[in-house]
């Protein structure tokens, strides 16, 4: 498995985008892609460095952007946003792709079609991208910590998607909510987490959940099996499918 990015301009006036699908010239060799926008060009700027279309990336477009739009795979439901809201997409704005090849030792073509769908009209409630996450991130050695982060709810939202990332040491993956009177309902459980198939989620349903509610973004590691240091060393935050991530990026509506 490896990633490449690639960067696209938009090519059009100010739209609310509302969907998208990709088409990959060779379904086989594709798992995975990741759509976001290049807002401030960091995107550009790593696709200049490359002799060929895009850049490589390992698994997350976290170094390029924050702002994150979806994700697709032939397996899971197109991305889509619910009725009356979308994302907003000027001509200034270039897209990143990043797709998620698997290949079998033969030559192939790499190539996709991206398609985009965007509401009828200019009125439409605006899609919130959060993010639930770290960079304060250590794994002792020989050690198997569940790192947390949460985030409070100060308006009633509709959860639209989900999609995590960490890397290698991951064993599971999670986001919960804590309802205001105390119950505990379970959004999304990734388990056992798997680095070459990772997913993004899209919720027929998006779950509404009301103002107060308290997310709970969590991740299981075990530094004590992975890879060859065999958990001899502490695991870091960083760019390096050695080091790890912990983000639960989501995506929220409004509740009316």
């Amino acid at each position: 498995t490896y990633w490449r990015a690639f960067v696209i301009p938009s090519g059009i006036k100010k739209r609310g985008l509302v969907g998208f699908d990709l088409r990959p010239k060779n379904p086989r060799n594709v798992r995975q892609s990741v759509l976001a926008l290049d807002s401030e060009g960091k995107g550009r700027t790593e696709d200049s460095k490359s002799a060929t279309p895009g850049f490589e990336t390992t698994g997350s477009l976290e170094a390029v952007t924050d702002d994150y739009i979806g994700a697709w795979a032939s397996s899971h439901r197109p991305w889509r946003t619910p009725d009356g809201v979308a994302k907003t997409i000027t001509s200034k704005d270039r897209l990143l792709v990043q797709v998620q090849y698997a290949p079998d030792g033969n030559s192939s073509d790499g190539s996709f079609e991206l398609a985009l769908y965007f509401a009828k009209g200019a009125k439409y409630a605006e899609l919130q991208h959060l993010v639930l996450g770290t960079r304060e991130l250590v794994i002792p050695a020989l050690k198997s910590p569940t790192l947390e982060q949460t985030l409070t709810l100060d308006h009633d939202v509709r959860v639209v998607s989900v999609a995590p990332e960490a890397r290698l040491a991951a064993t599971q993956v999670s986001l919960d909510a804590v309802l205001p009177g105390g119950s505990r309902k379970s959004i999304l459980r990734v388990y056992p987490w798997d680095l070459a198939w990772v997913g993004a989620y899209s919720f027929k349903d998006p779950p509404l959940l009301p103002k107060g509610t308290k997310l709970v973004a969590a991740v299981a590691y075990e530094n004590d099996r992975h890879g060859e240091r065999q958990g001899k060393v502490p695991i870091k935050y960083g760019p390096a499918l050695t080091d790890e991530l912990f983000w639960v990026r989501f995506q929220v509506a409004p509740a009316k």
